[in-house]
């Protein structure tokens, strides 16, 4: 394959540093000792001198030198030819087709959306951001609604959410709430911490622990 054949990148990666450095976050020589010096230390191996010896990794671990962006795409397309399709396949068969709605391409586009946001969670390129977009139109189509919230970070945020907007959208302004005590204890104190000094309220009420319902009678007062 020549290297007339590679797609050419829709950005200038000279124009990004981060982009050719070798590193996620790169730090420069200067950073590193302004970075010691804050801490009062002089060599980068003294963070780690709480570590015990035998726990440390002395010698790198044995992976292959990374390779630049014309030899990774031929590689990759190498290994893709090994794949060997059968004559029939029924994959997709049934499934119909819909639309695809006209900002999705452009917002797939994006730089920020192109690669990881942080280092541990490279959603975009597992497909998850797109997957939950198409969620989104589909049920914006669907139902109407103005928005459609398909992730939040964990339950407990997605739950303070949850009362934030019932509260937007209670004709009578109602602020108050009533929550389950069958909800994890840590869920609670999310809740609590983040509503604390706000103008939404709540109380938990009691569930019976033998059954884990709320009792009709514990509702009335």
């Amino acid at each position: 394959m020549s290297h007339t054949t590679l797609p050419p990148l829709p950005y200038d990666p000279t124009a990004l540093p981060r982009e050719t450095a070798r590193h996620y976050i790169p730090a420069t020589d200067q950073e590193l000792q302004t970075m010691l010096g804050a801490l009062g230390l002089s060599q980068l191996d003294e963070l780690f001198a709480h570590i015990p010896a035998s726990a440390r990794m002395v010698d790198p671990p044995d992976l292959p030198a990374e390779l630049g962006y014309t030899d990774l795409y031929q590689h990759v397309v190498a290994q893709s030819q090994k794949n060997h399709l059968p004559d029939m396949t029924f994959l997709g068969d049934g499934l119909p087709h819909y639309r695809v709605p006209d900002l999705v391409p452009f917002v797939a586009g994006l730089r920020e959306l192109m690669t990881a946001y942080t280092p541990y969670q490279p959603e975009r390129s597992q497909g998850t951001l797109m997957t939950q977009w198409l969620y989104q139109c589909c049920l914006a189509m669907l139902t109407g609604f103005e928005a459609i919230n398909a992730s939040q970070y964990d339950r407990a945020t997605a739950l303070v959410e949850a009362l934030y907007t019932a509260a937007r959208l209670s004709r009578q302004e109602r602020t108050h709430f009533l929550l389950l005590g069958s909800l994890w204890p840590q869920d609670l104190e999310v809740v609590y911490t983040l509503l604390t000094g706000t103008r939404l309220t709540y109380e938990v009420v009691p569930i019976d622990p033998e059954r884990g319902t709320v009792p009709l009678a514990v509702l009335e007062p």
